[in-house]
């Protein structure tokens, strides 16, 4: 007989002496246990047969039935627990009865209980053992607070509990393993790792369901957190509760995950990825995913499938690689009076160091949120929809990608099929490329103010450019690159402060008509822009561009301040004669204007006998023979105009001749009619006083035109 076959003896010796009529399956376990081999309590089949139901346990024979006092003697009992194999206690197809209370013990061995039926409480409170495995089996409720396990912890392959789950505090030396397995209780926690410590992975995967609260907050997780393909049920409540949990590597919510209530990793420490890609994460009425303040290493993906009804939040969260969501829906609509209702992606301050990917079929319903994030690469939201129209009385409506204050190192890119319903902000940003938004829509504003975009800010092909609005107040970039077509509607576009170095592109209108176009289209009028424009024509070369613009900036400047008639002569008095100060060569030509006007009626007045010497014999002379003294000036009417139209210039004819001071006299009566009374010397009087006034107004002007263009360059 070997000593296995002597321990078996011996034991249900030991066992019917402290035991009374004990049944075929406490009598095979104690055949069993000194062997290590499995205990079979089925009278037929195996694992996969229907009568080895847990469920149906209530069902079963007396025969099937082992007290759970039985299995305590046998872990503490000195002499008991000698007798049984290191491979340890090993039951399929029993129904425990009793509470199973192992608190404080230390077992050495195995204990394994595979579609067995615990009929009442299981308690491992601050015990010690070298592996616990319940797979396929059912309990009612387990207490292992502090429990100290050297192997891993089975909860799988048909697992089922009807209460809560407990190992809080536990210390297991390898993984917590719950596939394919139901933890149900509503509304309450059903699984509760709180501040445990597993040094290989938890793994919810494959069939894993929850019906009630998951609690890891605080649990170290060695290796990876998986849930691949679980379900997790507590609507409106917490689903998977993961506060400032330490795991090593990866989480992984991924293909086909769903949760029905809130997934909250608030200040979790990951050493790999996020995963979440064809996860669906439903929570309507708040938060659907919690990672605010969370810090992972690795990237977070979001992509292919994943789904979200409820808030996704990732506030001051730092992610060591990239941030994925190309293809991701993410859905949180406004509601009137809704706690968080209104924003879809929550992520104020967050820290990625490499991409954001908003792309290729992404969609947002409600606000994606990234108030001063710091992203180490590209904001990628190419063939991505942003959805939140403004609804009245709503708070967090209206802006569908708000990202002010927030530092890119790489490009913003709201192109190549961008669609945003509601506002984009990018208000005080720091973009170190491009701000590109070629082949964008936007139903709202782009808000741009203050914002620095050190490479280009690129605007053309916009999709519907009616419906948007620019605003780029006091905002800077390192170019320029637009078309005519983008443009947005006369009192859409916003430029008072706008600084660029340059046009670049050779789409992008140069002209100053397509550039005045432009610049009418601002809602308020400002100055500032007509001579930001008008400084890069007159650097790319093109002065009399650049007076055009000015020209145009000072006509819109005075016919917004000037009230009263008299400013508004003046001014018009100021745009003929001189331009506004842009134009001062308009003074030279009313100038000679007046010099011909004034050479052809003086002229005429001469033949007229209207224009007559000055001095006195010539003058007599002249008035009663119509003949000059051999020795006087001849009278010049191109020289007498030049000198009395500039006052500054002295030729001798206007001291020589003027208009006939005396009566008429009937040897030189003018002409009758309209023509004689021009050419009278009462009127050529008078007009000659009025031209030299207007002489004097267009030298001055035209002086004072030139000498302030010359301050202004």
């Amino acid at each position: 007989m070997t000593a296995a076959q002597v321990h078996s003896e011996d034991l249900l010796v030991l066992a019917r002496s402290r035991f009374n009529d004990l049944t075929f399956a406490e009598t095979a376990l104690m055949q069993f246990a000194p062997t290590g081999w499995l205990a079979s309590c089925s009278p037929s089949g195996g694992w996969d047969d229907p009568a080895n139901e847990p469920s149906l346990a209530d069902k079963w024979g007396p025969e099937r039935e082992i007290r759970a006092d039985l299995i305590r003697w046998l872990c503490i009992n000195p002499t008991a627990r000698d007798r049984v194999d290191p491979k340890g206690i090993q039951i399929f197809g029993a129904r425990i009865v009793g509470n199973l209370d192992l608190s404080y013990a230390t077992i050495p061995f195995r204990l394994a209980f595979l579609r067995c039926q615990l009929a009442g409480d299981a308690e491992f409170r601050s015990s010690s053992a070298e592996e616990l495995d319940f797979r396929g089996s059912s309990i009612r409720s387990l207490g292992a607070d502090r429990l100290n396990v050297k192997g891993g912890v089975f909860f799988r392959d048909g697992f089922r509990a009807q209460g809560e789950v407990r190992l809080v505090g536990a210390r297991i030396a390898s993984n917590l393993e719950c596939n394919n397995s139901t933890f149900s209780h509503p509304g309450h926690t059903c699984l509760n790792v709180e501040a445990a410590r597993v040094a290989g992975s938890v793994l919810l995967c494959n069939g894993f369901r929850s019906e009630g609260e998951v609690r890891l907050i605080g649990t170290e997780i060695g290796d990876n957190l998986s849930c691949d393909g679980g379900s997790f049920v507590n609507p409106s409540a917490m689903a998977l509760h993961g506060d400032r949990a330490k795991i090593a590597g990866y989480v992984f919510l991924r293909n086909g995950a769903s949760v029905a209530g809130e997934v909250n990793l608030q200040s979790a420490e990951i050493g790999g990825n996020l995963e979440c890609d064809k996860g669906i994460f439903n929570n309507p009425k708040s938060v659907a995913f919690r990672a605010s303040g969370a810090s992972i290493r690795g990237s977070v993906f979001m992509r292919n499938g994943f789904s979200a009804d409820g808030q996704v939040d990732f506030l001051g969260a730092e992610i060591g690689r990239s941030l994925e969501c190309d293809g991701g829906k993410f859905r949180n609509n406004p509601r009137e009076g809704g706690s968080s209702g209104g924003t879809a992606l929550r992520a104020d301050r967050v820290r990625v160091a490499g991409y954001v990917f908003f792309r290729n079929g992404f969609n947002a319903e409600g606000g994606v949120d990234l108030l001063n994030a710091v992203i180490g690469s590209d904001l990628d939201c190419r063939r991505g929809t942003f959805k939140n129209l403004t609804q009245k009385n709503v708070e967090d409506s209206g802006i569908a990608l708000f990202a002010d204050g927030a530092s890119v190192q790489g490009s913003v890119m709201l192109s190549d099929g961008f669609v945003a319903h509601g506002d984009v902000r990018l208000h005080g940003g720091q973009i170190q490329g491009q701000l590109n938004c070629t082949e964008g829509a936007f139903d709202g504003t782009l808000n741009v103010q203050a914002t620095t975009i050190k490479e280009a800010l690129v605007w053309r092909d916009i999709v519907q450019p009616e419906l948007a609005s620019l605003d780029l107040i006091n905002a800077r970039a390192g170019a320029l690159v637009d078309d005519i077509q983008s443009w947005p509607a006369s009192g859409k576009l916003r430029l008072e402060g706008f600084v660029f170095d340059r046009f670049t592109s050779v789409r992008t209108p140069r002209s100053s008509r397509d550039r005045i176009n432009w610049l009418r289209r601002q809602k308020e009028f400002a100055r500032q822009p007509y001579c930001q424009v008008a400084m890069i024509l007159r650097d790319e070369g093109d002065d009399v561009g650049a007076r055009e613009v000015l020209f145009e900036m000072e006509r819109l400047r005075r016919q917004k301040e000037d009230h009263g008639i008299l400013n508004r002569m003046w001014t018009q008095i100021m745009r003929a004669t001189v331009g506004y100060g842009y134009y001062p060569h308009r003074s030279l030509f009313g100038l000679a204007a007046l010099m011909i006007l004034c050479m052809s009626l003086f002229w005429g007045g001469y033949v007229n006998g209207s224009v007559v010497p000055v001095e006195k014999e010539a003058y007599d002379q002249f008035t009663q023979s119509g003949h000059l003294p051999s020795q006087y000036e001849r009278f010049h009417a191109s020289v007498y105009a030049v000198e009395s139209s500039f006052p500054l210039v002295k030729l001798g004819q206007v001291d020589r001749w003027q208009a006939d001071p005396g009566p008429l006299r009937p040897t030189h009566a003018p002409r009758a009619g309209a023509l004689g009374w021009i050419l009278s010397a009462r009127f050529l009087r008078w007009f000659h006083w009025v031209q030299i006034c207007l002489g004097w107004f267009l030298t001055t002007m035209f002086l004072a035109a030139v000498a302030g263009l010359v301050r202004k360059d």
